[in-house]
């Protein structure tokens, strides 16, 4: 039942995504995220943006969002709003195949300590997968991988 209600709201968020590329959003619901970002305020992450026009390292990923796009990074608080965003990844690999996604995960200055970079608050550990962390000096920054 629960993979039914998220594929019913993954649903619904692509077809007001549509909608809103097409520039044919309803009246009762406009589009509140500059295409092509988009709309997961439902889940408590705002608009999202999966640019894949460039790569970068994770410090001027950060800079990027900051200064281009007037963002942040992605901090992810619950285990829904993870499963939310796998979800979306798991959509948009037919458009953009699969890639490594930063997010605002970070241990810098703070070894073994993870923390979010905008609202310094501790990651919890749902957001790992069951070998990670596992890089220590080597590897600082969290990412999110689809497929």
């Amino acid at each position: 039942t629960m993979m039914l209600v998220w594929l019913y709201l993954l649903h619904a968020v692509f077809l007001q995504h549509i909608e809103c590329r097409s520039g044919n959003p309803s009246s009762q619901d406009p589009c509140p995220c500059p295409h092509p970002w988009i709309q997961a305020d439902w889940a408590g992450l705002g608009c999202l943006l999966f640019n894949n026009t460039k790569t970068y390292i994770w410090e001027k990923a950060d800079v990027y969002c900051q200064d281009e796009e007037n963002s942040r990074l992605v901090e992810i608080y619950t285990e829904e709003q993870l499963q939310v965003l796998q979800m979306i990844m798991t959509v948009s690999e037919t458009d953009l195949g699969k890639h490594t996604w930063w997010t605002a995960g970070t241990d810098l200055g703070r070894e073994g300590e993870w923390y979010w970079a905008g609202s310094l608050t501790p990651i919890e550990s749902f957001g790992w997968a069951s070998t990670q962390p596992d890089g220590g000096t080597g590897q600082n920054c969290m990412e999110l991988v689809s497929g």
